[in-house]
């Protein structure tokens, strides 16, 4: 739920814009302004109100004008105005009259309330009222960053105002800001929105992690996420298993959780789907276990290290930390490889990001066992320049050699494309 705004065609906005509506600055008009007028005259130095599209708002009285630009210097003005927008009725005012600019969110289909005033427990009445009625036992408070400093103060007590409309109280709320003051009322907060596969787990260390051993304090979590899904194409590489497999552990490891947002299409044109959902899978098969000891959770706490959770041939769970092989395929991006231990082995679990193909490695069959999810054994076809693996789903090689001399092999590894 949107609960400390509105939208802006809301009846708080229009066609009369309550005066509980929250203003970003004020201004004295300097000269009168009639009922034409396409430039408003201040006292004040308009200078950093903002610019941006669909957020050029200011409200006088009943009535809401939108501008163009402004002047820095005197006479200080808002200029390429359009008097009585949003629906709102142009009217004439005075020197010396007070209006504000319009808190615009930076989602620019709302308006955020004035929380010094009733406004958000008039609100409230009414969210409390709807969710009594409807029985809701889970309620996310959307958009709890939208509010005006101070920040600590206003984020909590908006929150509060709603929360204690609430009856019966929901067994667990979240909220996509959580102040300190906020513990006693929300599950977990604090979601970041879609970070780019690109810069995923560089986002997640500097973001999600980072705050985790912060509201720990708290006695609540945070949601790492939300993460998006995207399909490789000619800007992207997509979502990839390891960048799923990189958040869910670490999230694991503070005990939090994480949120999916994926649309079909992107879902059903990623070659790699099956793989990324059974690693989602896996993690929240072992959220609902009791798998994952402290001396684990130190571990997945750090943001250094690189996890990848199996599935033994038993089908009990197996944490392994792993570690990219970035120059896998000489450095091809057609191939993505991670290398771990296993029973004082080394193995490599590799996969085609986009597509289909081929993997050579200069050696010998007899050297390596390949298998696939569920360790069913795949053939490995001899080559002129050693050995053929299918390059595709993720796959795991067993490798008869020491690690330093498997790393050396995948990076001297070719691709070759499906004829």
């Amino acid at each position: 739920m949107h609960y400390n705004k509105a939208g802006i065609k809301d009846p708080y906005v229009s066609p009369i814009p309550d005066h509980r509506l929250n203003l970003r600055e004020i201004f004295t008009l300097a000269a009168p302004l009639d009922t034409d007028s396409k430039t408003v005259t201040v006292e004040e130095d308009p200078s950093g109100s903002t610019l941006d599209d669909r957020r050029r708002f200011l409200k006088i009285g009943k009535e809401i004008i939108s501008y163009q630009g402004y002047t820095s210097s005197r006479p200080f003005q808002f200029t390429g105005c359009v008097r009585g927008t949003l629906g709102t009725v142009s009217s004439g005012y005075d020197t010396g009259y007070k209006f504000g600019l319009l808190d615009v969110d930076t989602w620019p289909d709302f308006v955020r309330f004035d929380q010094r005033s009733s406004i958000q427990e008039e609100v409230a009445e009414r969210i409390g009222k709807l969710c009594s009625e409807a029985g809701f036992e889970f309620l996310y408070f959307d958009g709890a960053e939208d509010i005006h400093p101070p920040y600590w103060f206003h984020g909590a007590n908006a929150q509060y105002k709603v929360y204690r409309k609430l009856d019966p109280k929901p067994l667990f709320s979240e909220g996509a800001m959580k102040a300190h003051f906020s513990w006693h009322i929300l599950t977990r907060g604090n979601a970041f929105d879609h970070f780019p596969p690109e810069v995923i787990k560089e986002a997640t260390r500097r973001y999600p992690l980072a705050e985790a051993a912060h509201i720990s304090k708290d006695f609540t979590a945070l949601n790492f996420g939300w993460m998006s899904y995207v399909a490789p194409g000619e800007e992207t590489i997509g979502s990839q298993p390891d960048m799923y497999e990189y958040v869910t552990s670490h999230a694991a490891g503070w005990d939090c959780p994480v949120s999916l947002v994926a649309r079909l299409d992107q879902m059903d044109s990623h070659p790699r789907t099956l793989d990324n959902l059974e690693v989602l899978k896996r993690w929240e098969d072992v959220r609902n276990t009791r798998y994952l000891q402290e001396s684990m959770k130190l571990s997945l706490r750090d943001p250094a290290k690189e996890h990848i959770l199996l599935i033994d041939e038993e089908g009990n769970f197996e944490l392994r930390e792993y570690r990219h092989l970035t120059r896998a395929g000489g450095d091809s991006p057609d191939l993505r490889a991670f290398i771990f231990q296993r029973s004082g082995t080394p193995w490599v679990v590799y996969w085609h990001p986009s597509g289909e193909g081929s993997l050579v490695l200069p050696l010998p069959p007899n050297k390596i066992e390949l298998y696939k999810e569920g360790w069913e054994a795949v053939p490995v076809q001899d080559h002129e320049k050693g050995c053929m693996l299918p390059l595709g789903a993720r796959r795991y090689i067993k490798f008869d050699m020491p690690a330093e001399t498997v790393r050396s092999t995948m990076e001297n590894s070719s691709i070759m494309a499906v004829q």
